[in-house]
């Protein structure tokens, strides 16, 4: 599975790894079970937005493209009847507003869109001494074109609105809540265990470090599992795994909570590879955007 994550989403991912490595420890503090919860939900409601981001919006905008480049083709059309008319009489102005394919509209926004058919449709009718050709029934061809995409395109922001909140809009408020979460399950964490135990609440503090700060990076980040751990082991998060990307020779190594990571690699497509003693390498075929880290869920299989 690949999916684009920000570095502080691969953060809450760390910090309830963490949790299931530690859970008796966080069991003993009975205020973080509420945060550990509300982290997990950050982390499902970010996801899901994600998910809808990259999704493109179907339904009544497929039936908005269809009208639109309908009305783009019909205005275009008498637009053409009336251009040599235009040309022939020396009115400059109405050619240049006349003299587009049909793409001009079409391939507009919504907004422009409408706004260029209505001026075209305008421009045909209000010089009707020129444009002697154009006849009524081309007008309400026109204005029936203009009419049909005009009566979707508002359901079609909609559409296009509703995206944004449940996706953009939602990322944002999965942030604030997941942030909140983490600085309270640390704090509680601190509280409790800084006397007598400061490595471990080191240990949190480093998971929920920020490895790559202030810039957007362009490169991979893994989480790598076994999904079939040995009986008795306390996690199936594999440390020490080798990343490689082949072509660049680039590699790093897995860290405790199975995460290995590479920055500052140009855009591409790559083979990665996977690869820990014991286990059956992998190679998988990434392809990296500008200022995207892509993030792979990796399970190995152990050698039989």
């Amino acid at each position: 599975m690949k999916k684009i994550y920000s570095w502080k989403l691969i953060n809450y991912f760390r910090v309830l790894n963490f949790v299931g490595l530690w859970q008796s420890k966080f069991d003993a503090i009975t205020e973080e079970a509420a945060e550990i919860a509300k982290l997990e939900d950050a982390v499902d409601e970010i996801q899901t937005a994600e998910d809808i981001q990259e999704t493109s919006t179907t339904g009544i905008t497929d039936e908005a493209k269809v009208l639109k480049k309908n009305m783009g083709d019909t205005i275009i059309i008498y637009a053409k009847k009336g251009l040599p008319l235009a040309r022939n009489a020396g009115k400059t102005e109405l050619v240049e507003i006349l003299e587009h394919g049909a793409s001009y509209i079409y391939s507009a926004s919504i907004t422009t869109a409408l706004s260029r058919a209505r001026l075209m449709r305008k421009t045909l009718t209000d010089y009707h001494a020129i444009f002697t050709n154009i006849k009524p029934a081309d007008v309400a061809d026109m204005d029936a074109a203009i009419a049909a995409f005009d009566a979707v395109k508002v359901d079609t922001q909609d559409a296009i609105d509703d995206k944004k909140e449940d996706g953009t809009a939602a990322i944002y408020k999965g942030y604030v809540k997941g942030n909140a979460a983490m600085k309270n399950i640390y704090d509680f964490f601190y509280g409790e265990y800084q006397k007598n135990d400061p490595v471990l609440v080191k240990k949190l503090a480093d998971c929920m470090a920020i490895d790559q700060t202030g810039v957007h990076h362009t490169g991979v980040t893994a989480l790598i599992t076994d999904p079939n751990p040995p009986v008795g082991a306390i996690t199936n998060l594999l440390e020490l795994v080798a990343m490689k990307v082949l072509e660049l020779g680039k590699h790093s190594l897995s860290d405790i909570n199975g995460v290995a990571s590479l920055i500052k690699i140009k855009p591409g497509t790559y083979h990665v590879e996977f690869s820990k003693v014991g286990y059956v390498t992998k190679v998988m075929i990434v392809k990296i955007k500008r200022g995207q880290i892509v993030t792979l869920e990796v399970t190995l299989a152990r050698v039989v």
